[in-house]
């Protein structure tokens, strides 16, 4: 664990649990996959996991400099951004599968023109 004081662990935590529209410390320990204990000594401390924060933060396209540094546009601003980031991600993987489907219906075209090919070819022998 990286513990680095120049932030308030304090603040941080509580604009993480406010972008993830959570209430309670128990509930983004639940979150982190840490124990509720560790929060509170986070915060006791004004320590952080920041490599765990960041990879949670990453994972759900979060904007680092406002849970970090809390400059960023307003948090309706941040939500509509991170929900954006969401969306596109989510349609890039759709039309990922959707180019692999094409390519297996090509491959499918292409064996059933085969099979007419060699069935065309029974009937006229």
């Amino acid at each position: 664990m990286t513990k680095i004081k120049s932030q308030n662990a304090i603040l941080i935590l509580d604009r993480l649990k406010e972008l993830l529209e959570i209430d309670s410390d128990f509930s983004l320990s639940e979150y982190l996959g840490v124990k509720a204990n560790t929060i509170s000594s986070w915060k006791k401390r004004n320590s952080l996991d920041y490599s765990l924060i960041i990879a949670k933060c990453e994972h759900e396209s979060f904007d680092l400099n406002y849970v970090f540094l809390n400059s960023s546009k307003d948090l309706k601003t941040i939500k509509n951004t991170n929900e954006n980031s969401k969306l596109a991600k989510i349609a890039f993987e759709k039309a990922e599968k959707n180019e692999e489907v094409i390519e297996e219906l090509k491959c499918q075209i292409e064996g059933f023109k085969t099979l007419l090919k060699i069935d065309e070819e029974l009937k006229n022998k």
